[in-house]
């Protein structure tokens, strides 16, 4: 017997709505994707204040190796 055009539509609306769904748990992944990295660059945000922090701000004219004579810091 031959598909109607009945068929023809519910068969395409099956595979649209499978698609769809497909797209929707892609964008999900996605979502918790860049949420991750919004939170890794906030973290590494972070540690780059707290280690520019800690770099003693004389000039390198004021180092004796790794210690700074200006503010007895030693600096790695």
């Amino acid at each position: 017997m031959a598909k109607t055009n009945a068929d023809y539509q519910r068969e395409y609306r099956q595979r649209h709505s499978g698609r769809v769904a497909e797209l929707v748990a892609g964008a999900d992944t996605l979502r918790r994707a860049l949420a991750e990295a919004h939170s890794a660059l906030d973290d590494t945000g972070a540690e780059i204040e707290r280690l520019s922090a800690m770099v003693c701000k004389h000039p390198p004219a004021a180092m004796s190796g790794t210690w700074c004579a200006a503010c007895s810091n030693d600096v790695d």
